[in-house]
């Protein structure tokens, strides 16, 4: 998607149960596409409500107070 600012976000998102080693490759994944795409770029890997204490993985209630800043 696009916001109002024109940043450009790639939002995955995944059911709670889905939380495993696979999804952890590729949230690790996401965040090096984000870095090689420059700041104009977001990628955010987004649960119903688990929490896996990363950077760029959220719960959606944090996500959206995210996204409105964006």
């Amino acid at each position: 998607m696009r916001t109002r600012s024109g940043k450009i976000v790639i939002i995955e998102t995944k059911g709670d149960h889905l939380a495993n080693e696979e999804t952890l490759a590729k949230l690790h994944l996401g965040r090096a596409w984000q870095a090689q795409a420059g700041p104009g770029y977001r990628y955010f890997l987004v649960f119903q409500d688990k929490d896996i204490s990363m950077t760029g993985a959220y719960p959606m209630s944090e996500f959206l107070k995210i996204l409105a800043e964006l």
